[in-house]
């Protein structure tokens, strides 16, 4: 038997919905924290219902969501799963199809198990773990020149600050 999963990727919180071939949700959908705690909350999730042994028959798919998907990919990809990472705007194609095109973290966990059901998705390129990692460093690189000039420009707004007020005091008291 085949699963899919179908996951909506947020900076802190992921949805997840476990579901048949036909697309019907086997069990209730699973918020669950973008933190390790959280993944093992997942994985739990899904021993409950599919046998380590079938893991294999999971299919899981994900929007490519800034660089939250990550860490939650390897591991996935670790546990001998069906990875399967989604361009956004190939969801965003599915929501569009139907008359209201509502949106919430479960409603799109179950969109992107139709994309996955149906096939109608492009396999999105993802780089050997070493590019991976050097982008996570440049990008950390860059927030961290980023605060260091947020901080450098707050330090010598109070430094100037403070220097004004000593020449004031310094005049009133002579």
């Amino acid at each position: 038997m085949k699963y899919y999963v179908g996951i909506d990727i947020g900076k802190y919180i992921h949805q997840a919905i476990l579901c048949d071939e036909e697309a019907k949700p086997i069990a209730q959908s699973l918020r669950f924290h973008a933190t390790y705690e959280g993944y093992q909350l997942f994985v739990t999730y899904l021993k409950k219902i599919v046998d380590q042994k079938d893991f294999g028959n999971v299919h899981v798919g994900m929007e490519a969501t800034g660089s939250y998907w990550l860490a939650l990919y390897g591991n996935l990809k670790k546990l001998g799963l069906r990875v399967i990472v989604l361009n956004p705007l190939q969801v965003k194609a599915y929501r569009n199809e139907g008359i209201r095109g509502a949106k919430n973290d479960r409603i799109d966990a179950q969109l992107i198990v139709k994309v996955l059901r149906f096939g109608d998705y492009k396999i999105s390129d993802i780089p050997k773990e070493d590019i991976l990692a050097l982008r996570q460093l440049t990008r950390l690189r860059s927030d961290l020149v980023s605060m260091t000039k947020t901080c450098f420009t707050i330090y010598l707004e109070h430094a100037q600050k403070h220097y004004w007020n000593r020449q004031y005091y310094r005049k009133i008291l002579q």
